[in-house]
């Protein structure tokens, strides 16, 4: 690997490790880097939100096959 890339990965990985600690770092960030740190956590939200919700649909579908049993006295 070249020293120019090994030096961007270490750059990114700082960058990572320190807006995962505390989300305050983003003011120190510039604001290019800031706005891609931002849309990054953007992605990642919108993608759980979209997981959560069809899985939450496919739950309701499931639900409406679901057979009631009476339960014996």
């Amino acid at each position: 690997m070249s020293l120019f890339w090994s030096m961007l990965l270490t750059q990114l990985l700082q960058i990572i490790i320190r807006v995962r600690e505390s989300l305050a770092y983003l003011g120190q960030l510039e604001p290019a880097v800031r706005a891609k740190v931002i849309a990054a956590y953007e992605d990642g939200l919108q993608a759980a939100f979209w997981f959560s919700a069809v899985l939450s649909a496919l739950t309701v579908v499931s639900a409406v096959f679901v057979k009631e049993k009476r339960l014996s006295q």
